[in-house]
C-alpha cells in the first residue's frame, strides 16, 4: 500500500482508490456474476483507438431478452432469427414494416400509407394472377 495505491512490487499503483471510485489499471478478472445498482448504470469504452469486444467463452451473449450468438441475433428460444453474413441478412420468419419499403431505393417499393407497389424492371409471375380492380398496360 501507498496513500490510495494497492499494487505489487513491480505494479505499485494495480489498483487506486478515491472518493466513490476505484481504478484497475490491469485486467480485471471476475469469477462471479457483476451487478450494477445505479438507477441509470452504463459500461462505458473511452480508448481513442480500437473497439469494445464483449465474448462469451459459453456461446452467447444476451442482452436484456435479445440474445448475440456468433452472427446471430435473436431471443432464448429461437436464435437464429436475424443472420448477418458478408453484404447479406436473412431473416428465418416474417418481416414486417409499418413504413415504406425500398428496394435498391427504385427497384421495388411498396408505399405503407396505400400498398401501392412499383416494380422497377420485369415483373414475372410463375403462378396465377388474380387482378380485382381496374389494370393499365403500357409498353414503351
Amino acid at each position: 500500500f501507498t496513500d490510495a495505491k494497492i499494487g505489487t512490487t513491480n505494479d505499485p499503483d494495480l489498483i487506486t482508490l478515491a472518493d466513490n471510485a476505484v481504478t484497475v489499471s490491469g485486467t480485471l478478472t471476475v469469477s462471479d456474476d457483476v451487478k450494477l445498482s445505479e438507477a441509470t448504470a452504463s459500461l462505458t469504452h473511452t480508448a481513442s483507438t480500437g473497439g469494445l469486444a464483449i465474448t462469451s467463452t459459453a456461446g452467447y451473449v444476451d442482452v436484456e431478452s435479445v440474445r448475440f450468438t456468433s452472427n446471430a441475433i435473436g431471443i432464448s428460444g429461437d436464435t437464429d432469427i436475424i443472420t448477418l453474413s458478408s453484404a447479406s441478412v436473412a431473416v428465418a420468419g416474417a418481416l414486417g414494416s409499418t413504413g415504406d419499403f425500398n428496394v435498391a431505393t427504385t427497384a421495388f417499393t411498396v408505399a405503407s400509407g396505400t400498398g401501392n407497389t412499383a416494380v422497377g424492371g420485369t415483373f414475372s409471375v410463375a403462378g396465377a394472377s388474380t387482378l380485382t380492380s381496374a389494370a393499365t398496360l403500357s409498353s414503351t
